[in-house]
């Protein structure tokens, strides 16, 4: 009980607080891939491998 209150609840509270000020704000606000560069010719090949 004391790890877990010493250590492990910590850590997942420096974790959380990394994922809020640092990785969300610079994530992409779309899943899609045709959000990135070159993203319609990445869905076309992608059809193409796929389909044929």
């Amino acid at each position: 009980e004391t790890a877990i209150r010493e250590q492990v609840i910590p850590a997942y509270a420096k974790l959380l607080t990394f994922f809020r000020n640092e990785y969300m704000v610079k994530a992409r606000k779309t899943l899609a891939a045709e959000a990135l560069p070159n993203g319609k010719a990445f869905y076309r090949q992608q059809i193409r491998q796929f389909t044929t």
